[in-house]
């Protein structure tokens, strides 16, 4: 049985948020795509998880916070670094995300079908943030049974 009825699948950020002008920042800030789609989606469901992995540097008193919005958790830690990025936020609403010279990177951070645990199977529904494209591939083949649904980014 499912622990969660939706899951998102994407990955973990660490955010240093830059506003311009008025020079505001807010550094080290959780964030990612799997993160930002799964509290979307709590808004509408009831029981949420996230399917991810976690970088070595990930802040751990962070994932408290995560699950006291309501989020399950079903994370495969990994020796690798988190991705990391500088958001920089003009003052038209235009913005840009630049990676720090020492970030993980996408294809590391993006949990493997192999590594999704057999009580997250089940679910009834699965979003796939913006992954490679071949690993999002690989995770619809192994999510994909019958009553499910994907939808992919």
């Amino acid at each position: 049985m499912s622990r969660a009825s939706l899951y998102t699948l994407g990955n973990f950020t660490v955010d240093d948020i830059v506003l311009w002008p008025g020079g505001q920042t807010w550094m080290g800030q959780p964030g990612g795509n799997v993160l930002f789609s799964a509290l979307g989606a709590r808004l509408w469901v009831d029981s949420v998880g996230i399917v991810a992995r976690l970088g070595n540097d990930y802040p751990r008193a962070r994932l408290t916070e995560i699950e006291a919005r309501g989020l399950y958790l079903a994370l495969v830690e990994v020796d690798a670094p988190t991705l990391h990025d500088w958001a920089l936020y003009e003052a038209d609403g235009e913005r840009q995300f630049i990676n720090h010279l020492n970030s993980g990177s996408n294809k590391t951070m993006t949990i493997e079908p192999d590594e999704i645990g057999a009580d997250h199977l089940s679910g009834a529904a699965y979003h796939i943030a913006a992954v490679p494209a071949p690993q999002q591939a690989g995770l619809v083949a192994k999510l994909k049974h019958p009553g499910s649904l994907i939808s992919i980014d």
